[in-house]
C-alpha cells in the first residue's frame, strides 16, 4: 500500500495488522542484513568478472604450450624454429627451445645411412621434407612408409667458439661438418698424402700416414695444428683458407723434431728413412670434445713444406686432415671414397697401372676406369663377378675408340676376390697403332656411388 510522501512496508504476514512506517528522508541506515546481501552480489559479479577475464587467457596459455610442447610437431615445423643467432649471426634454433623436448613426427619417406667412425649414422626424412631430418645413431627403428614419431630435445651447445641452441636427434646444421673432411682428404690425396685417422685411447687423436708420394724430406717439412672457431658455412670458407683457419694450437717448424712447441702434437718417423712415408704417424694430444651431445670441435693438421731459409711459408701445403670432434668422439664419414694411388709403366702391349696404395678395398662393381687424350673421353665399367674366380684373375672390358686409336682395357685382380686393392692393375692396349708421343693421356678412377675421383692416376704418353 502506498501512500504520498510515504512508503509502507507491509509485512509478510497478511494476517498482521501492524504498518511501519518509513520516510524518505530518514538517517536511519537500512539492516545489516540488507547492506551484507549487497556487498555480497557485488562480490560475486566481480567474480564472474574475473574468471571471465581469466579462464580465457589460462585457456589460452594451456592452447599455446599445448600447440609448442605438446602435440607432435613436423619436420617443416622444427625448420620454421631455424633463426640467425642476433648475437652471433650463425644459424642455430629460436633460443626459447632450449631445455624442451618436443615430439617430432610424421610419414617416414626416406633414409640416408652413412658408416662413421662412431657406428652408422642415419638422417631421416619425414612427409618428403629433406631441409631438416631427424639422426639416429645405430639400428634404425621405423619402417619408410609408416607414420613413426621421436623426441627431440633442444639444448644450449658450442660449436667450436659459438654457443647456439642445438639438438643431438636434428641434422641441421652440424652434419655439414664431416663432409667438408671428406672434401679436405680428396684435396690432400690429389697432392699425394692419403691419412687415416682414429680415437686413441688417452682421448687424442692418432693420425697415420697411409700414403705420401712423392717422398718429401722431413727436413723439409713442417705441421701446424689449428682449431676451428666457427660453425655452419662460415666454418667451410675458414678451411679453404688453409693455413689461415681458426686458431693455431700448436706447430713443429722442421719434422726431423719429435714435439711440438706446445707438445700436443708428436711425430713417429716408423722406418727412421727420414722420408714421410708410409706408416709414419702423428699423435694429437689435449683436443677438447664437447660435453653437450650436439656439441661439435673441429681441428686442421696441416703438414707443409719449409722454404730454404728454414721458415713455415704458406704456400708450401703438402697434406691435410680436417678433424671433426663430437661429445661421442672423432667422426669420420668412411662411407666417403677411398683413396690411392696408381703407378704406370709400358707393358708390352701398352700402358700398365698398378695400384700402389689404397684405404680400403672396393668392389670393382663400384669402379668405372677412364682415359682421355685431351680430346675424346672414354670409361670402362669392371664386374666383381668376372675377377673373383681365383688368383690372378683377369677381365676383358673391350675396345673404345680414343681419336684415332682403338683401345682395349684389361683390368687384373691379383687375389681374385672381386675388389679393387693394392697389387691390381689395368692395361691400355691400343689395338692398331700406339699411343703418340706427343700427347699427354690422362686417367681417372671414379668411385661411382659418388661419381668421384678416388685415387691418383698418373699421365702418360707413348
Amino acid at each position: 500500500m502506498v501512500e504520498r510522501g510515504h512508503l509502507v512496508a507491509i509485512p509478510k504476514d497478511s494476517g498482521s495488522s501492524d504498518v511501519s512506517v518509513l520516510s524518505p528522508q530518514t538517517n536511519e541506515k537500512p539492516p545489516a542484513s540488507v547492506l551484507n546481501g549487497s556487498e555480497s552480489s557485488k562480490a560475486i559479479q566481480r567474480k564472474i568478472l574475473v574468471i571471465m577475464i581469466v579462464v580465457p587467457v589460462v585457456l589460452a596459455s594451456g592452447l599455446f604450450l599445448w600447440a609448442t610442447y605438446v602435440r607432435e610437431w613436423s619436420t617443416y615445423d622444427v625448420a620454421k624454429q631455424v633463426i640467425s643467432d642476433p648475437s652471433i649471426g650463425s644459424p642455430g634454433f629460436t633460443h626459447s627451445l632450449a631445455g624442451k623436448t618436443v615430439t617430432v613426427g610424421g610419414k617416414f619417406t626416406n633414409i640416408e645411412t652413412i658408416k662413421t667412425s662412431q657406428g652408422d649414422l642415419s638422417f631421416l626424412t619425414l612427409n618428403n621434407f629433406s631441409e631438416i631430418r631427424l639422426v639416429v645413431w645405430g639400428d634404425v627403428p621405423y619402417k619408410i612408409g609408416k607414420r613413426m614419431s621421436m623426441e627431440v630435445h633442444f639444448e644450449w651447445a658450442t660449436c667450436n667458439e659459438e654457443r647456439h641452441v642445438y639438438s643431438p636427434q636434428i641434422d641441421f646444421p652440424w652434419f655439414v661438418l664431416p663432409a667438408i673432411g671428406t672434401v679436405e682428404d680428396a684435396v690432400s690425396v690429389t697432392s699425394g698424402m692419403v691419412f687415416s685417422v682414429e680415437d686413441t685411447a688417452t682421448g687424442g687423436i692418432y693420425v697415420r700416414i697411409f700414403d705420401q708420394y712423392p717422398p718429401v724430406t722431413l727436413a723439409n717439412a713442417n705441421c701446424s695444428l689449428s682449431a676451428g672457431t666457427s660453425s655452419f658455412a662460415s666454418e667451410y670458407v675458414d678451411v679453404l683458407s688453409g693455413w689461415g683457419f681458426g686458431r693455431k694450437l700448436d706447430s713443429i717448424d722442421n719434422m726431423t723434431k719429435t714435439t711440438s712447441v706446445n707438445g700436443s702434437i708428436t711425430f713417429s718417423d716408423a722406418d727412421n728413412n727420414g722420408l714421410f712415408s708410409r706408416g709414419d704417424f702423428f699423435e694429437l694430444n689435449g683436443i677438447e670434445r664437447p660435453q653437450e651431445d650436439s656439441g661439435v670441435r673441429t681441428y686442421l693438421l696441416i703438414v707443409g713444406r719449409t722454404n730454404a731459409t728454414g721458415t713455415m711459408y704458406d704456400p708450401g701445403w703438402i697434406g691435410m686432415t680436417y678433424l671433426v670432434v663430437m661429445h661421442r668422439g672423432l667422426v669420420v664419414y668412411e662411407s666417403e671414397p677411398p683413396a690411392g694411388r696408381f703407378s704406370v709403366a709400358p707393358d708390352p702391349d701398352g700402358m700398365k697401372l698398378t695400384c700402389q696404395s689404397l684405404t680400403k678395398p672396393v668392389s670393382w662393381d663400384n669402379v668405372s676406369i677412364g682415359l682421355m687424350d685431351g680430346m675424346t673421353f672414354v670409361s670402362w665399367d669392371p664386374s666383381s663377378g668376372a675377377l673373383n674366380q681365383g688368383l690372378s684373375c683377369e677381365a676383358y672390358l673391350g675396345a673404345q675408340r680414343l681419336g684415332s686409336l682403338d683401345v682395349m682395357c684389361t683390368v687384373g685382380d691379383v687375389s681374385g676376390n672381386g675388389m679393387l686393392d693394392e697389387g691390381d692393375y689395368y692395361l691400355f692396349a691400343p689395338m692398331s697403332g700406339t699411343f703418340s708421343s706427343t700427347t699427354n693421356y690422362s686417367t681417372y678412377i671414379l668411385y661411382e656411388p659418388t661419381m668421384a675421383s678416388f685415387a691418383r692416376a698418373p699421365i702418360f704418353s707413348g
